[in-house]
């Protein structure tokens, strides 16, 4: 009988016959590289005693190794072997070359995502308005001053702000606090030396803050040399402002000045009349003599060459005059005074064309400047208080730029307690869709000759205002205080100080709850402390948990995400009280503003809504049509809010979004773009 053992991959062969049984004959089957057995009879008499086994290799076959060299050699040489060889070396480099130029191909015509767009420090950056009066007082005299500005530049890049708008600190006799100009390259006394200015500017440099100062051309103050030197006709100044004979013993035309009145005045010294379209301590200059246009360019220069890298142009739409000095017509408004600015049409003393020849030639100076001198761009705002259509002016074109912005004070003046989200919503598209194409949009909530923001609407509202002008694209300008939720003060008749009672929103900043709110250790300020800063100070919010302050700053660096910088901004409508934005961006994050300017509970679904497609986009950016998921992240939620709300950084069900009156927040969600 032949077996082959059950464990042959381990080499192993067991028998359970005896040795010495005569049937226990046991061989491999026919493969012959297996072991064989045979019984006891084949071995000698000592092996089978032992029941030894004897083991036979027969036929054994080696596994093929190869060709030898020779062989080899045969198939190396054979012309047919040779030519194929060579054939398939072409064949595969001619197919790598075939691979790589596809590839080159398809990168080369494949469609590109659209580059993202290069924003400059002042596009990127929040504007913070400084009221130099006010700011910080540090030689004890109950006015603010450049030491102290300089003292609370940490508080500025604190906030993330990092571009300051400073108010006029050029010599000046005050009538207009600081407007009215005696010389332009002068520091008043009462702020400083220019020493205090190039220490300020150092320690913006450190921290990497860009100053902005104000530029005003339009008018000096009537003691300015330039205007005395004029009154007695001396020299190169005879013609340097505006002057003219006057008309049957009265002013030369009909002209009124802004803040009412004729906008002319007699000089007894010169024996003729000088224009002036603001106060008469603001005699206007001759912007037609090329003398005084090289005398501006060159006060531009002094203050580039100082560090300064922007300008906020004062009162440009002012600039020229008609030359024929024509009288202007009525404008027709219903029970105007008829010596009140708007009693008439203002057709030659606003917007000639000779405005805006000039502020090209200054667009142009200040890009050749930064072209000759590096530095980074030179920015250039205008102050334009105008019907829309000729604000928009002042950007120039596509072609051809001119101001950065005008300030938007469209969005400023429909802000009140009349607002709702829809009247908002109207006036933020209104600035959008006004501006020339590739124009940067700005936003501005207060000023120093507006009512603070917190006083002409509710000020639980501050939070969401913020929400806005920080989440929009564009550039927010934020007043002094309005980071804190300051409030107008409430002045009596002998407390103001401006002719025109604009004080209200100029008083000292809340710094703490010492006295005069650490803005000053004088007895007095120039204008009172509010009654409410032991509450309302910076010191105060930054302990807090959760403060307009802290909100302020989460705001900021949440205008660092893409969807922010770069992405496209549609509007949504939940409700007539309710302001409601989107900014998205593919691949990235994106955010929901909403605002309740209501004074009701409401409660909504974000992701019923209809298919929603963003109005204003990016160059380049396509299909962003997009819907709500089903849930996100409260990113920010404002101040002050009932108990049951969600805190920030809680997930909701956007089916069901509830908003206290008042409330607003920024919500994070991934957009469905299916």
């Amino acid at each position: 009988m032949e077996y082959t053992g059950p464990n042959t991959d381990s080499g192993i062969v067991t028998n359970d016959k005896s040795p010495n049984s005569s049937e226990n004959k046991m061989a491999l089957t026919d493969d012959n590289t297996k072991v064989k057995f045979t019984n006891s009879n084949s071995f000698p008499v000592e092996a089978s005693r032992n029941g030894d086994a004897k083991v036979e290799i027969e036929n054994i076959q080696v596994a093929f190794a190869g060709m030898g060299k020779e062989e080899l050699l045969k198939f190396a040489n054979d012309p047919f072997w040779i030519r194929l060889r060579w054939f398939l070396f072409f064949l595969f480099w001619l197919l790598w070359l075939a691979m790589l130029v596809g590839a080159v191909v398809i990168i080369v015509l494949a469609p590109r995502c659209a580059p993202l767009p290069v924003l400059d420090w002042w596009q990127k950056n929040v504007i913070y308005h400084i009221y130099p009066r006010s700011f910080q007082d540090t030689n004890g005299d109950g006015i603010g001053d450049l030491k102290g500005i300089e003292s609370r530049v940490e508080h500025l890049d604190t906030i993330g702000a990092k571009s300051v708008m400073l108010g006029p600190i050029y010599e000046s006799p005050m009538k207009d606090f600081g407007y009215d100009v005696i010389d332009h390259t002068k520091i008043d006394a009462k702020f400083g030396s220019m020493n205090d200015f190039e220490s300020l500017i150092k320690e913006l440099n450190q921290r990497d803050i860009k100053l902005i100062m104000d530029f005003i051309p339009n008018h000096t103050s009537n003691q300015s040399t330039w205007f005395i030197e004029s009154c007695s006709k001396t020299g190169n100044y005879t013609e340097y402002y505006v002057w003219r004979n006057g008309t049957d013993g009265g002013p030369p035309n009909n002209w009124l000045s802004v803040f009412g009145g004729s906008a002319w005045t007699y000089n007894e010294v010169r024996q003729q009349y000088y224009l002036h379209q603001f106060y008469p301590e603001q005699p206007d200059l001759n912007l037609r003599n090329p003398a005084v246009k090289e005398e501006l360019q060159k006060i531009l220069k002094f203050w580039l060459d100082h560090g300064v890298n922007g300008f906020r142009v004062d009162a440009i739409p002012h600039l020229y005059e008609d030359n024929e000095f024509k009288n202007e017509p009525l404008s027709q408004q219903p029970e105007v005074n008829k010596s009140d600015y708007n009693y008439l049409d203002h057709i030659y003393t606003t917007n000639q064309a000779e405005t805006f020849e000039l502020l090209l030639e200054w667009r142009q100076f200040l890009d050749e400047y930064e072209e000759n001198n590096g530095g980074g761009h030179r920015l250039l705002i205008v102050e334009a208080i105008q019907p829309l259509n000729t604000t928009m002016k002042y950007y120039g074109n596509e072609t051809q730029k001119l101001a950065d912005f005008p300030l938007n004070f469209d969005f400023l003046k429909s802000l009140g307690k009349h607002s709702n989200g829809s009247s908002i919503e109207s006036s933020i598209r209104r600035w959008l869709d006004a501006m020339p194409a590739l124009s940067w949009p700005n936003w501005v909530l207060g000023t120093h000759d507006d009512k603070r923001i917190t006083s002409r609407m509710e000020p639980e509202l501050i939070d969401g205002l913020h929400m806005i002008t920080m989440l929009l694209k564009g550039t927010p300008i934020t007043y002094y205080g309005e980071e804190i939720g300051m409030l107008d003060i409430s002045l009596e008749d002998d407390q103001y100080q401006d002719i025109l009672k604009r004080d209200p929103s100029r008083s000292p900043m809340q710094w703490n709850s010492s006295i005069h709110a650490g803005f000053s250790t004088n007895q007095t300020t120039w204008l009172p402390v509010h009654a409410n800063y032991s509450e309302i100070n910076v010191q105060q919010q930054l302990l807090e948990e959760q403060s307009h302050l802290k909100i302020f700053q989460a705001l900021v660096k949440l205008r660092k995400q893409a969807a922010i910088t770069f992405g496209s901004l549609g509007f949504f409508h939940v409700g007539e009280n309710i302001l409601g934005f989107s900014r998205i961006k593919k691949g990235s994050p994106g955010f929901a503003v909403l605002v309740n300017f209501g004074n009701n509970n409401t409660a909504f679904s974000l992701n019923n809504l209809p298919k929603l497609t963003p109005e204003y986009n990016p160059i380049g950016a396509t299909d962003l049509s997009y819907k709500f998921p089903d849930d996100g992240t409260i990113e920010i939620n404002s101040l002050r809010q009932s108990a049951n709300a969600e805190a920030s950084k809680s997930r909701i069900k956007l089916n069901n979004v509830k908003l206290d009156p008042k409330q607003a927040v920024v919500i994070k969600f991934v957009p469905n773009f299916n």
